[in-house]
């Protein structure tokens, strides 16, 4: 703001300080205008000042210098001011009474709407006609920067990512492809779009006519047209004013002067312009009395400075990128590298499928698969799953962040294993396994095994079939979760712990149809296992035991909520058993002898027994 009114400051300081000097040399033919101005539909109140003041003059000719200002929009902070300075020569030629013609050229400055301020130079043609018609035609380029911003905005857009299974090799992501392996991809687009408004100081041209009526010597009625064309990207912006001028006598030269223009182009539409001020015509009265002196003491007639206003730019981009990344399984919190599906339809390739899945990759189950004689699932290596078919898992971009559901297609899966062996599914040496939703049916030592593993999980699972061994072995390994498993078989036990650590076994049922069972057992150096709502049915086999722990080198087992029916013994703990017992809050039903302990066990567990609604301190 402090900007432009000092523009304003200056235009206006300008015209009156050539006015004063101008007034000193009245003898001279010149004029000083002041005006009031009120734009109806393009601005409101406004003002024009000029001033035209001969330098030399002669009975044929006149040097001349002119200063014009204006101001449009009002005099706030919206209000933009334009001013010009310039010179010019008329020429009168003897013997050609009424005829005349002059040049004109100026250095033009605006401040816009927008706060920018534009340079230029106008040239002008004028040609004097006997009778009162004068024709003047003007040329205006622009100078130094023609273009400046005004405003910049951006805005960003997406699409939201969706996961595509795609192929790894070509072809091997099919469904129908009995070795199936699909990468899965995170895939989305984002979107930049910016936009950049910017004014343009473009060439222009004019022309205008005006007539004054030769009816009165004092009153000068000027009607008045004029054509303006202006440079516009694309199409030209063409537009027409018309309108009529009139100056009523005062004492001492002076005029009351009053307009009315309307003018029209495609950017303004149709604008009203009223115009009411002073015109001083500088002279000797026998000057200034004359018309044709009159008409000559004014400045050219051109489109105002403040008229000429800029081309308005909006230069819109939009671009548009493709978003492809890896995704990481939560459960593992390693980048899913494929994944592999197995069903009833490439059940003979079920062991392949496994035996060939890369670190990082999850192997679907979609259903029943039936394993050929002598034929072992087998899981090795890093970050890896087994699933059941129809599960869901949650999925992140590795670089977004984005959180995506996945949901493979078909029913829980189920291995099954007719055929004796040695084991049905099996966890080797790895690291980060994640098994959730499959149902293990087996005949032979054991069903499910886990060997020199760490960080395994096995989650809602269901264990059945004839064993010599355990149903679920966990062998030498440490970090493992146990949860929602459910054992119901003919086995020697139905979970076998031996030389694991760290292990959580939560959520647990066990059901064994054998006799001299082991329903639960925990041996040979096993340490820091935890044991929480077990429910074990011995089904009134002869021997059957429901919890056993020994020669574990007096490493630490803790236990919350058992409950334990139709055994014929309940716990049973050696010389090398650390029990800790949680809650004190487990329960043995039809059992005849709840507690086994060895005197030297360490560790006092309360268990209520239900047939004699006595709480037995086993210790």
């Amino acid at each position: 703001m402090v900007k432009q009114f000092r523009m304003r400051e200056i235009l206006l300081a300008t015209v009156c300080t050539v006015g004063i000097s101008g007034v000193a040399q009245a003898q001279f033919s010149g004029s000083l205008s002041l005006e009031s101005i009120y734009e109806k539909g393009n601005g409101g109140f406004g003002a024009n000042a000029g001033l035209l003041l001969p330098l030399f003059s002669s009975p044929t000719g006149m040097f001349y210098t002119m200063v014009e200002g204006g101001w449009r929009d009002g005099f706030d902070d919206n209000g933009h001011p334009a001013g010009s300075f310039g010179m010019g020569y008329r020429w009168l030629p003897a013997g050609f009474d009424g005829v005349g013609i002059g040049l004109n050229g100026s250095f033009d400055i605006q401040r816009t709407r927008n706060h920018n301020n534009f340079y230029g130079t106008t040239a002008g043609l004028e040609i004097f006609i006997p009778g009162g018609l004068s024709i003047s035609m003007n040329g205006y380029i622009p100078l130094f920067d023609k273009d400046k911003k005004v405003t910049g905005s951006s805005s960003s857009s997406s699409t939201a990512p969706t996961l595509e299974l795609r192929d790894q090799a070509p072809g091997s992501c099919d469904p129908t492809n009995p070795l199936r392996v699909c990468v899965p991809v995170l895939a989305g687009s984002s979107g930049a779009n910016s936009s950049v408004t910017t004014e343009r100081n473009r060439w222009g041209a004019d022309v205008h006519i005006a007539y004054r009526l030769p009816f009165f010597e004092l009153i000068d009625i000027t009607p008045n047209v004029s054509m303006y064309m202006m440079d516009r990207q694309g199409k030209q912006l063409k537009g027409i004013t018309g309108g009529m001028d009139v100056a009523l006598p005062l004492a001492g030269g002076m005029q009351v002067t009053m307009s009315a223009q309307g003018r029209h182009d495609r950017e303004i539409g149709t604008v009203a312009e009223f115009g009411l001020g002073l015109r001083i015509n500088l002279g000797p009265s026998t000057v200034t009395s004359d018309p044709r002196q009159r008409l000559l003491a004014q400045a050219p007639r051109r489109m105002g400075v403040q008229d000429r206003q800029p081309e308005i730019r909006v230069e819109a981009s939009n671009t548009v990128a493709s978003i492809e990344e890896a995704v990481k399984w939560d459960k593992t919190d390693a980048v899913v590298t494929e994944m592999r599906f197995i069903d009833a339809a490439n059940q003979d390739q079920a062991v392949a499928q496994a035996a060939a899945l890369a670190d990082g990759g999850i192997l679907w189950v979609n259903g029943n698969v039936a394993l050929a004689a002598g034929e072992t699932i087998v899981v090795t290596g890093l970050n890896k799953g087994v699933l059941g078919g129809g599960s869901t898992i949650n999925l992140q971009g590795v670089d977004s962040a984005t959180v995506v559901t996945y949901t493979a297609p078909g029913t829980r899966g189920k291995i099954t294993q007719d055929n004796l062996v040695t084991r049905t599914f099996a966890i080797g040496g790895g690291n980060k396994i994640f098994v959730r939703s499959l149902d293990i049916q087996g005949k032979g030592q054991g069903i499910v095994v886990v060997d020199s593993s760490q960080q395994v999980t096995l989650e809602d699972m269901q264990v059945t079939g004839i064993i010599s061994g355990g149903a679920i072995r966990l062998l030498n390994s440490q970090q493992l979760i146990l949860k929602q498993i459910k054992i119901d078989s003919e086995a020697s036990v139905g979970l076998l712990l031996v030389n694991a650590d760290n292990a959580l076994v939560e959520d647990l049922q066990i059901d064994i149809r054998q006799p001299n069972a082991i329903a639960v057992g925990v041996a040979f150096g096993s340490d820091l296992v935890t044991f929480k709502t077990l429910r074990l049915d011995g089904h009134n086999q002869p021997a059957s035991l429901a919890f056993l722990s020994e020669t574990n080198s007096n490493g630490q087992i803790f236990i919350q909520d058992i409950q334990m029916q139709n055994f014929e013994f309940g716990l049973r703990m050696d010389g090398e058993t650390l029990i800790n017992d949680l809650t004190h809050d487990h329960q043995a039903t039809n059992v005849m002898q709840v507690c086994d302990f060895t005197p030297d066990a360490v560790g006092v567990v309360d268990v209520l027994n239900n047939n004699t609604t006595i709480i037995e301190n086993c210790q």
